[in-house]
Protein backbone atom coordinates (compact mmCIF):
# COMPACT_ATOMS: atom_id res chain seq x y z
CA UNK A 1 0.00 0.00 0.00
CA UNK A 2 2.99 2.30 -0.02
CA UNK A 3 3.50 4.76 2.82
CA UNK A 4 1.81 3.91 6.14
CA UNK A 5 -1.57 5.55 6.67
CA UNK A 6 -2.86 7.06 9.91
CA UNK A 7 -6.34 5.91 8.84
CA UNK A 8 -5.83 2.37 7.59
CA UNK A 9 -4.10 -0.45 9.39
CA UNK A 10 -0.73 -1.48 7.90
CA UNK A 11 -0.92 -4.19 5.28
CA UNK A 12 -0.10 -7.61 6.73
CA UNK A 13 -1.23 -6.73 10.26
CA UNK A 14 -2.82 -9.61 12.15
CA UNK A 15 -5.74 -7.93 13.89
CA UNK A 16 -7.41 -9.52 16.91
CA UNK A 17 -5.11 -12.52 16.39
CA UNK A 18 -7.37 -13.69 13.55
CA UNK A 19 -7.85 -11.21 10.67
CA UNK A 20 -4.96 -10.54 8.29
CA UNK A 21 -5.24 -7.05 6.75
CA UNK A 22 -4.84 -7.11 2.96
CA UNK A 23 -5.68 -3.52 1.99
CA UNK A 24 -7.67 -0.46 2.99
CA UNK A 25 -11.00 0.04 1.25
CA UNK A 26 -12.69 3.15 2.62
CA UNK A 27 -12.60 5.49 5.61
CA UNK A 28 -15.80 7.03 6.98
CA UNK A 29 -16.86 9.29 9.83
CA UNK A 30 -16.31 6.68 12.53
CA UNK A 31 -14.10 3.97 11.12
CA UNK A 32 -12.05 2.52 8.30
CA UNK A 33 -12.97 -0.58 6.31
CA UNK A 34 -10.32 -3.06 5.20
CA UNK A 35 -10.26 -6.17 3.11
CA UNK A 36 -8.98 -8.96 5.34
CA UNK A 37 -8.59 -12.72 5.40
CA UNK A 38 -9.90 -14.84 8.24
CA UNK A 39 -6.93 -16.99 9.26
CA UNK A 40 -9.25 -19.63 10.71
CA UNK A 41 -11.57 -20.10 7.73
CA UNK A 42 -9.28 -18.65 5.02
CA UNK A 43 -12.28 -16.68 3.75
CA UNK A 44 -12.22 -13.03 2.74
CA UNK A 45 -14.13 -10.53 4.83
CA UNK A 46 -14.56 -6.80 5.46
CA UNK A 47 -12.95 -5.58 8.68
CA UNK A 48 -14.23 -2.27 10.05
CA UNK A 49 -12.33 -0.70 12.94
CA UNK A 50 -12.98 2.57 14.73
CA UNK A 51 -10.58 5.35 13.80
CA UNK A 52 -7.97 6.17 16.47
CA UNK A 53 -9.00 9.83 16.58
CA UNK A 54 -12.52 9.05 17.82
CA UNK A 55 -11.75 6.30 20.30
CA UNK A 56 -12.27 8.63 23.26
CA UNK A 57 -15.67 9.85 22.04
CA UNK A 58 -18.22 7.90 24.08
CA UNK A 59 -21.11 8.78 21.72
CA UNK A 60 -19.29 7.47 18.65
CA UNK A 61 -18.27 4.33 20.50
CA UNK A 62 -21.91 3.72 21.35
CA UNK A 63 -22.90 4.23 17.70
CA UNK A 64 -20.23 1.80 16.57
CA UNK A 65 -21.50 -0.84 18.98
CA UNK A 66 -25.08 -0.13 17.94
CA UNK A 67 -24.25 -0.78 14.31
CA UNK A 68 -23.05 -4.28 15.20
CA UNK A 69 -26.21 -4.93 17.19
CA UNK A 70 -28.67 -3.62 14.59
CA UNK A 71 -27.14 -5.24 11.53
CA UNK A 72 -27.08 -8.51 13.43
CA UNK A 73 -30.78 -8.23 14.31
CA UNK A 74 -32.14 -7.51 10.82
CA UNK A 75 -32.41 -10.73 8.83
CA UNK A 76 -32.47 -9.58 5.24
CA UNK A 77 -30.50 -10.20 2.07
CA UNK A 78 -30.37 -6.43 1.66
CA UNK A 79 -28.58 -5.67 4.93
CA UNK A 80 -24.88 -6.44 5.31
CA UNK A 81 -24.32 -9.61 7.37
CA UNK A 82 -22.12 -9.24 10.47
CA UNK A 83 -20.09 -12.30 11.46
CA UNK A 84 -18.02 -11.00 14.37
CA UNK A 85 -17.77 -7.93 16.62
CA UNK A 86 -15.87 -6.91 19.73
CA UNK A 87 -12.93 -4.90 21.09
CA UNK A 88 -9.38 -5.85 20.25
CA UNK A 89 -7.41 -6.40 23.47
CA UNK A 90 -4.08 -5.16 22.10
CA UNK A 91 -5.23 -1.91 20.45
CA UNK A 92 -8.49 -1.36 22.42
CA UNK A 93 -10.15 -0.65 19.06
CA UNK A 94 -13.78 -1.70 18.54
CA UNK A 95 -14.27 -3.68 15.34
CA UNK A 96 -16.87 -5.31 13.10
CA UNK A 97 -16.35 -8.19 10.70
CA UNK A 98 -18.81 -8.26 7.81
CA UNK A 99 -19.30 -10.03 4.52
CA UNK A 100 -17.07 -8.65 1.78
CA UNK A 101 -19.12 -7.03 -0.97
CA UNK A 102 -18.15 -6.76 -4.62
CA UNK A 103 -19.76 -3.96 -6.58
CA UNK A 104 -20.15 -0.21 -6.11
CA UNK A 105 -22.18 2.33 -4.20
CA UNK A 106 -25.07 4.10 -5.91
CA UNK A 107 -23.31 7.41 -5.36
CA UNK A 108 -20.24 6.24 -7.28
CA UNK A 109 -22.45 4.76 -9.97
CA UNK A 110 -24.21 8.10 -10.51
CA UNK A 111 -20.89 9.93 -10.84
CA UNK A 112 -19.87 7.60 -13.65
CA UNK A 113 -23.17 7.17 -15.45
CA UNK A 114 -24.95 10.46 -14.84
CA UNK A 115 -28.30 8.90 -13.95
CA UNK A 116 -29.98 5.51 -13.64
CA UNK A 117 -32.76 4.53 -16.09
CA UNK A 118 -36.20 4.10 -14.55
CA UNK A 119 -36.44 0.31 -15.12
CA UNK A 120 -33.09 -0.30 -13.42
CA UNK A 121 -33.86 2.19 -10.64
CA UNK A 122 -37.13 0.42 -9.83
CA UNK A 123 -35.20 -2.82 -9.23
CA UNK A 124 -32.86 -1.14 -6.77
CA UNK A 125 -35.59 0.89 -5.06
CA UNK A 126 -37.80 -2.16 -4.64
CA UNK A 127 -35.05 -4.01 -2.80
CA UNK A 128 -34.28 -1.01 -0.59
CA UNK A 129 -37.98 -0.65 0.27
CA UNK A 130 -38.25 -4.33 1.18
CA UNK A 131 -35.27 -4.06 3.57
CA UNK A 132 -36.66 -0.85 5.12
CA UNK A 133 -40.01 -2.52 5.82
CA UNK A 134 -38.18 -5.28 7.68
CA UNK A 135 -36.14 -2.79 9.70
CA UNK A 136 -39.20 -0.67 10.51
CA UNK A 137 -41.14 -3.75 11.59
CA UNK A 138 -38.35 -4.38 14.09
CA UNK A 139 -38.54 -0.81 15.42
CA UNK A 140 -35.36 0.38 13.64
CA UNK A 141 -35.09 3.61 11.64
CA UNK A 142 -31.92 4.10 9.58
CA UNK A 143 -31.96 7.97 9.64
CA UNK A 144 -29.12 8.41 7.13
CA UNK A 145 -30.27 6.89 3.88
CA UNK A 146 -28.44 8.32 0.86
CA UNK A 147 -26.83 7.02 -2.35
CA UNK A 148 -23.51 6.56 -0.53
CA UNK A 149 -25.14 4.10 1.87
CA UNK A 150 -26.67 1.90 -0.84
CA UNK A 151 -24.27 -0.70 -2.24
CA UNK A 152 -25.07 -2.60 -5.45
CA UNK A 153 -23.53 -6.04 -5.03
CA UNK A 154 -23.63 -8.85 -7.57
CA UNK A 155 -25.01 -12.32 -6.94
CA UNK A 156 -23.51 -15.47 -8.38
CA UNK A 157 -26.00 -15.42 -11.26
CA UNK A 158 -25.05 -11.83 -12.11
CA UNK A 159 -28.26 -10.26 -10.79
CA UNK A 160 -27.95 -7.13 -8.60
CA UNK A 161 -28.50 -7.17 -4.86
CA UNK A 162 -28.76 -3.88 -2.98
CA UNK A 163 -27.22 -3.74 0.48
CA UNK A 164 -28.02 -0.97 2.96
CA UNK A 165 -24.88 0.18 4.79
CA UNK A 166 -24.05 2.16 7.92
CA UNK A 167 -26.63 1.71 10.67
CA UNK A 168 -24.31 3.60 13.02
CA UNK A 169 -26.75 6.46 13.64
CA UNK A 170 -29.93 4.42 13.37
CA UNK A 171 -32.65 5.01 15.92
CA UNK A 172 -34.17 2.21 17.94
CA UNK A 173 -37.74 3.43 18.40
CA UNK A 174 -38.30 1.45 21.59
CA UNK A 175 -35.32 3.24 23.14
CA UNK A 176 -36.28 6.74 22.09
CA UNK A 177 -35.49 8.16 25.55
CA UNK A 178 -31.78 7.76 24.87
CA UNK A 179 -30.27 11.27 25.05
CA UNK A 180 -27.99 10.49 22.12
CA UNK A 181 -31.04 10.20 19.89
CA UNK A 182 -32.06 13.86 20.34
CA UNK A 183 -29.34 15.00 17.98
CA UNK A 184 -30.36 15.79 14.42
CA UNK A 185 -27.81 13.66 12.61
CA UNK A 186 -27.81 12.78 8.95
CA UNK A 187 -27.03 14.17 5.51
CA UNK A 188 -28.85 17.50 4.97
CA UNK A 189 -29.81 16.92 1.32
CA UNK A 190 -31.74 13.77 2.33
CA UNK A 191 -32.85 14.65 5.86
CA UNK A 192 -36.51 15.05 6.80
CA UNK A 193 -37.76 18.28 8.44
CA UNK A 194 -38.35 16.51 11.76
CA UNK A 195 -34.72 15.41 11.81
CA UNK A 196 -33.37 18.90 11.24
CA UNK A 197 -35.68 20.34 13.89
CA UNK A 198 -34.45 17.71 16.37
CA UNK A 199 -37.98 16.41 17.00
CA UNK A 200 -36.98 12.98 18.20
CA UNK A 201 -40.54 11.94 19.02
CA UNK A 202 -41.54 12.36 15.35
CA UNK A 203 -38.65 10.33 13.89
CA UNK A 204 -39.98 7.04 12.59
CA UNK A 205 -40.41 5.00 9.42
CA UNK A 206 -41.72 8.07 7.59
CA UNK A 207 -38.29 9.67 8.08
CA UNK A 208 -36.67 6.96 5.97
CA UNK A 209 -39.50 7.19 3.41
CA UNK A 210 -38.76 10.91 3.03
CA UNK A 211 -35.14 10.05 2.22
CA UNK A 212 -36.28 7.30 -0.16
CA UNK A 213 -38.28 9.87 -2.14
CA UNK A 214 -35.23 12.09 -2.52
CA UNK A 215 -33.04 9.11 -3.44
CA UNK A 216 -35.52 8.26 -6.19
CA UNK A 217 -35.22 11.76 -7.64
CA UNK A 218 -31.42 11.55 -7.43
CA UNK A 219 -31.28 8.21 -9.22
CA UNK A 220 -33.52 9.38 -12.07
CA UNK A 221 -31.89 12.78 -12.62
CA UNK A 222 -28.29 12.34 -11.48
CA UNK A 223 -28.27 14.95 -8.70
CA UNK A 224 -30.05 15.58 -5.40
CA UNK A 225 -33.12 17.81 -5.45
CA UNK A 226 -31.43 20.24 -3.02
CA UNK A 227 -28.08 20.26 -4.85
CA UNK A 228 -28.62 23.74 -6.26
CA UNK A 229 -29.30 25.25 -2.83
CA UNK A 230 -26.47 23.28 -1.23
CA UNK A 231 -23.85 24.56 -3.69
CA UNK A 232 -24.97 28.17 -3.82
CA UNK A 233 -25.99 28.88 -0.22
CA UNK A 234 -24.31 26.33 2.04
CA UNK A 235 -25.57 24.03 4.75
CA UNK A 236 -27.33 26.56 7.01
CA UNK A 237 -29.42 28.10 4.23
CA UNK A 238 -30.10 24.59 2.95
CA UNK A 239 -31.47 23.56 6.34
CA UNK A 240 -33.90 26.48 6.22
CA UNK A 241 -35.15 25.41 2.81
CA UNK A 242 -35.59 21.78 3.83
CA UNK A 243 -37.74 22.81 6.79
CA UNK A 244 -39.90 25.07 4.59
CA UNK A 245 -40.23 22.51 1.81
CA UNK A 246 -39.58 22.57 -1.95
CA UNK A 247 -40.87 25.46 -4.05
CA UNK A 248 -40.09 24.22 -7.55
CA UNK A 249 -41.81 21.16 -8.93
CA UNK A 250 -39.38 18.24 -9.35
CA UNK A 251 -40.39 17.81 -13.00
CA UNK A 252 -39.52 21.44 -13.74
CA UNK A 253 -36.24 21.29 -11.84
CA UNK A 254 -35.19 18.03 -13.50
CA UNK A 255 -35.81 19.52 -16.96
CA UNK A 256 -34.17 22.85 -16.17
CA UNK A 257 -31.01 21.52 -14.55
CA UNK A 258 -30.54 18.05 -15.99
CA UNK A 259 -32.51 17.98 -19.25
CA UNK A 260 -34.51 15.06 -17.84
CA UNK A 261 -38.19 14.76 -18.77
CA UNK A 262 -40.24 13.27 -15.93
CA UNK A 263 -43.99 12.54 -16.22
CA UNK A 264 -46.42 15.01 -14.67
CA UNK A 265 -47.64 12.46 -12.12
CA UNK A 266 -44.16 12.31 -10.58
CA UNK A 267 -44.82 15.68 -8.90
CA UNK A 268 -47.70 14.19 -6.92
CA UNK A 269 -45.73 11.09 -5.99
CA UNK A 270 -42.71 13.12 -4.85
CA UNK A 271 -44.95 15.50 -2.89
CA UNK A 272 -46.44 12.64 -0.91
CA UNK A 273 -43.16 10.82 -0.32
CA UNK A 274 -41.44 13.98 0.95
CA UNK A 275 -44.38 15.74 2.64
CA UNK A 276 -43.45 18.15 5.44
CA UNK A 277 -45.50 16.24 8.01
CA UNK A 278 -44.66 12.55 8.59
CA UNK A 279 -48.32 11.52 8.76
CA UNK A 280 -48.89 12.79 5.21
CA UNK A 281 -46.28 10.47 3.67
CA UNK A 282 -46.62 6.88 2.51
CA UNK A 283 -47.12 4.51 5.41
CA UNK A 284 -44.61 1.91 4.18
CA UNK A 285 -41.60 2.04 1.91
CA UNK A 286 -42.93 -0.79 -0.27
CA UNK A 287 -46.19 1.15 -0.68
CA UNK A 288 -44.27 4.15 -2.02
CA UNK A 289 -42.33 2.11 -4.59
CA UNK A 290 -45.41 0.10 -5.60
CA UNK A 291 -47.20 3.38 -6.37
CA UNK A 292 -44.19 4.55 -8.38
CA UNK A 293 -44.13 1.30 -10.34
CA UNK A 294 -47.88 1.36 -11.04
CA UNK A 295 -47.82 4.93 -12.29
CA UNK A 296 -44.86 4.15 -14.54
CA UNK A 297 -46.67 1.12 -15.97
CA UNK A 298 -49.51 3.42 -17.05
CA UNK A 299 -47.37 6.24 -18.47
CA UNK A 300 -44.91 4.00 -20.33
CA UNK A 301 -41.13 4.08 -20.81
CA UNK A 302 -41.19 7.27 -22.91
CA UNK A 303 -42.43 9.25 -19.90
CA UNK A 304 -38.87 9.18 -18.52
CA UNK A 305 -36.38 10.42 -21.08
CA UNK A 306 -33.53 12.82 -21.71
CA UNK A 307 -34.12 16.05 -23.62
CA UNK A 308 -30.87 16.46 -25.50
CA UNK A 309 -31.72 20.04 -26.50
CA UNK A 310 -31.38 21.24 -22.91
CA UNK A 311 -27.81 21.95 -21.72
CA UNK A 312 -26.96 20.06 -18.56
CA UNK A 313 -25.83 21.77 -15.38
CA UNK A 314 -22.64 19.80 -14.99
CA UNK A 315 -20.85 19.04 -11.76
CA UNK A 316 -18.48 21.76 -10.69
CA UNK A 317 -14.77 21.06 -10.70
CA UNK A 318 -14.46 23.05 -7.47
CA UNK A 319 -14.39 21.04 -4.24
CA UNK A 320 -17.84 20.44 -2.84
CA UNK A 321 -18.99 21.68 0.52
CA UNK A 322 -18.71 18.86 3.09
CA UNK A 323 -22.44 18.05 3.05
CA UNK A 324 -22.20 14.28 2.76
CA UNK A 325 -20.77 13.95 6.24
CA UNK A 326 -22.49 16.98 7.75
CA UNK A 327 -24.72 16.67 10.79
CA UNK A 328 -26.71 19.19 12.75
CA UNK A 329 -28.08 19.52 16.27
CA UNK A 330 -30.87 21.48 17.89
CA UNK A 331 -28.34 24.12 18.89
CA UNK A 332 -27.27 24.70 15.30
CA UNK A 333 -30.90 25.03 14.20
CA UNK A 334 -31.50 27.60 16.92
CA UNK A 335 -28.39 29.46 15.78
CA UNK A 336 -29.73 29.56 12.25
CA UNK A 337 -33.08 30.95 13.38
CA UNK A 338 -31.45 33.59 15.58
CA UNK A 339 -28.53 34.79 13.52
CA UNK A 340 -29.24 34.24 9.84
CA UNK A 341 -30.37 37.53 8.23
CA UNK A 342 -33.47 37.43 6.05
CA UNK A 343 -32.83 36.58 2.44
CA UNK A 344 -32.74 39.60 0.09
CA UNK A 345 -35.78 40.11 -2.12
CA UNK A 346 -35.54 38.38 -5.49
CA UNK A 347 -34.12 40.42 -8.34
CA UNK A 348 -36.65 41.84 -10.79
CA UNK A 349 -36.79 39.69 -13.90
CA UNK A 350 -36.19 41.04 -17.37
CA UNK A 351 -39.88 40.53 -18.20
CA UNK A 352 -41.00 42.59 -15.21
CA UNK A 353 -38.50 45.35 -16.01
CA UNK A 354 -39.67 45.55 -19.61
CA UNK A 355 -43.28 45.68 -18.49
CA UNK A 356 -42.53 48.51 -16.06
CA UNK A 357 -40.78 50.55 -18.76
CA UNK A 358 -43.70 50.03 -21.14
CA UNK A 359 -46.22 51.08 -18.49
CA UNK A 360 -44.30 54.26 -17.61
CA UNK A 361 -44.00 55.23 -21.27
CA UNK A 362 -47.73 54.64 -21.77
CA UNK A 363 -48.63 56.80 -18.78
CA UNK A 364 -46.34 59.61 -19.96
CA UNK A 365 -47.87 59.44 -23.42
CA UNK A 366 -51.39 59.70 -22.00
CA UNK A 367 -50.56 62.60 -19.68
CA UNK A 368 -48.68 64.46 -22.40
CA UNK A 369 -51.50 63.95 -24.88
CA UNK A 370 -54.10 65.32 -22.45
CA UNK A 371 -52.04 68.42 -21.72
CA UNK A 372 -51.37 69.30 -25.34
CA UNK A 373 -54.97 68.56 -26.37
CA UNK A 374 -56.17 71.35 -24.07
CA UNK A 375 -54.01 73.82 -26.02
CA UNK A 376 -54.11 72.45 -29.56
CA UNK A 377 -57.10 71.09 -31.42
CA UNK A 378 -55.90 68.16 -33.43
CA UNK A 379 -57.39 65.23 -35.29
CA UNK A 380 -57.06 61.63 -33.94
CA UNK A 381 -54.39 59.13 -34.93
CA UNK A 382 -54.79 55.38 -35.36
CA UNK A 383 -53.85 53.88 -31.98
CA UNK A 384 -53.16 50.23 -31.20
CA UNK A 385 -52.96 48.40 -27.83
CA UNK A 386 -52.25 50.50 -24.73
CA UNK A 387 -51.79 53.70 -26.73
CA UNK A 388 -48.91 52.41 -28.84
CA UNK A 389 -48.87 54.06 -32.34
CA UNK A 390 -49.70 51.81 -35.25
CA UNK A 391 -49.93 54.02 -38.36
CA UNK A 392 -49.75 57.81 -38.56
CA UNK A 393 -51.47 59.32 -41.67
CA UNK A 394 -49.70 62.56 -42.60
CA UNK A 395 -51.84 65.50 -43.87
CA UNK A 396 -51.01 67.01 -47.29
CA UNK A 397 -48.53 69.89 -47.18
CA UNK A 398 -49.14 72.86 -49.44
CA UNK A 399 -46.27 74.56 -51.17
CA UNK A 400 -44.46 76.90 -48.86
CA UNK A 401 -46.31 75.60 -45.78
CA UNK A 402 -44.45 74.26 -42.75
CA UNK A 403 -45.34 70.65 -41.88
CA UNK A 404 -47.48 70.00 -38.78
CA UNK A 405 -47.58 67.07 -36.42
CA UNK A 406 -50.97 65.95 -35.05
CA UNK A 407 -51.24 64.38 -31.60
CA UNK A 408 -53.13 61.24 -30.68
CA UNK A 409 -56.12 61.21 -28.37
CA UNK A 410 -55.80 59.02 -25.29
CA UNK A 411 -57.02 55.48 -25.66
CA UNK A 412 -60.63 54.96 -24.60
CA UNK A 413 -61.42 52.78 -21.57
CA UNK A 414 -62.89 50.18 -23.87
CA UNK A 415 -59.61 49.74 -25.72
CA UNK A 416 -57.83 46.43 -25.11
CA UNK A 417 -55.10 46.75 -22.53
CA UNK A 418 -51.65 45.24 -22.44
CA UNK A 419 -51.22 42.04 -20.38
CA UNK A 420 -49.92 43.79 -17.28
CA UNK A 421 -51.05 43.42 -13.70
CA UNK A 422 -50.31 46.08 -11.12
CA UNK A 423 -50.32 44.91 -7.54
CA UNK A 424 -48.69 45.50 -4.21
CA UNK A 425 -45.58 43.58 -5.29
CA UNK A 426 -45.07 45.68 -8.46
CA UNK A 427 -45.81 44.92 -12.08
CA UNK A 428 -46.19 41.28 -13.05
CA UNK A 429 -46.21 40.26 -16.69
CA UNK A 430 -47.07 36.96 -18.35
CA UNK A 431 -45.40 37.18 -21.80
CA UNK A 432 -45.68 34.58 -24.48
CA UNK A 433 -42.45 32.65 -25.01
CA UNK A 434 -40.35 33.85 -27.91
CA UNK A 435 -40.32 31.75 -31.03
CA UNK A 436 -37.73 28.99 -30.84
CA UNK A 437 -37.41 29.20 -27.07
CA UNK A 438 -37.38 25.65 -25.60
CA UNK A 439 -40.04 24.84 -23.05
CA UNK A 440 -37.36 23.82 -20.57
CA UNK A 441 -36.16 27.41 -20.35
CA UNK A 442 -39.35 28.34 -18.48
CA UNK A 443 -39.31 27.55 -14.75
CA UNK A 444 -42.58 26.14 -13.45
CA UNK A 445 -43.61 27.55 -10.08
CA UNK A 446 -45.83 25.79 -7.55
CA UNK A 447 -49.59 26.37 -7.67
CA UNK A 448 -50.62 29.51 -5.85
CA UNK A 449 -47.49 31.48 -6.68
CA UNK A 450 -47.37 34.52 -8.99
CA UNK A 451 -47.40 33.54 -12.62
CA UNK A 452 -48.14 29.89 -11.90
CA UNK A 453 -50.56 27.86 -14.03
CA UNK A 454 -54.17 28.25 -12.99
CA UNK A 455 -53.76 31.77 -11.60
CA UNK A 456 -56.08 34.40 -13.07
CA UNK A 457 -54.33 37.46 -14.51
CA UNK A 458 -56.40 40.63 -14.15
CA UNK A 459 -56.39 43.23 -16.94
CA UNK A 460 -54.21 46.25 -16.33
CA UNK A 461 -55.61 49.52 -15.16
CA UNK A 462 -55.14 52.47 -17.50
CA UNK A 463 -54.03 54.63 -14.60
CA UNK A 464 -50.69 54.60 -12.92
CA UNK A 465 -50.55 52.55 -9.70
CA UNK A 466 -50.28 54.43 -6.40
CA UNK A 467 -46.79 54.32 -4.94
CA UNK A 468 -46.34 51.51 -2.46
CA UNK A 469 -44.10 51.58 0.55
CA UNK A 470 -41.95 48.55 1.08
CA UNK A 471 -42.22 47.13 4.57
CA UNK A 472 -38.91 45.26 4.28
CA UNK A 473 -40.47 42.07 5.59
CA UNK A 474 -39.79 38.75 3.97
CA UNK A 475 -42.71 37.19 2.14
CA UNK A 476 -44.06 33.96 3.63
CA UNK A 477 -43.33 30.96 1.48
CA UNK A 478 -46.22 28.52 1.15
CA UNK A 479 -45.43 24.86 1.93
CA UNK A 480 -45.11 22.41 -0.91
CA UNK A 481 -48.46 20.55 -1.10
CA UNK A 482 -49.34 17.62 -3.37
CA UNK A 483 -51.89 18.33 -6.11
CA UNK A 484 -55.50 17.31 -5.57
CA UNK A 485 -55.22 14.57 -8.17
CA UNK A 486 -52.56 12.62 -10.01
CA UNK A 487 -52.78 12.60 -13.78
Amino acid sequence: MGAPSVVFLPTGTLFHERYRVLRGIKAGAMGAVHEARDERTHGLCALKVMLPGVLEDAVLRDRFAQEARITGEIRSDHVVRVTDAGIDQITSMPFLVMELLHGEEVGAMLKKRGHIPIDEALVYLGQVAFALDKAHAGGIVHRDLKPGNLFIAERDDGSPCVKILDFGIAKIVSEGTNSNMTQAVGTPTYMAPEQIAGKSSQIGPATDIHALGHITYTMLTGEAYWQEEAREHGVYALIRRVVEGPEEMPTARALRRRGMVLPAWFDGWFARATALHPEDRFQRATEAIAELRDQYAESGPDSFRMNLTIPLVRRSDAPERPLEEASTTRASVALIQASTPPAPPPARSRWTTAALVTLVCSVLTLVGGLGVRALVSAGPLSVARAGLPDTVPLPPIAAGEAPRTELAKPASPSSPSSPLEVGAEGVEVEPSPAAGTPAAAQTTALPGKTGSPGQTVRPASTQAPPPTKSTGTKSTRKPYEPPSSID
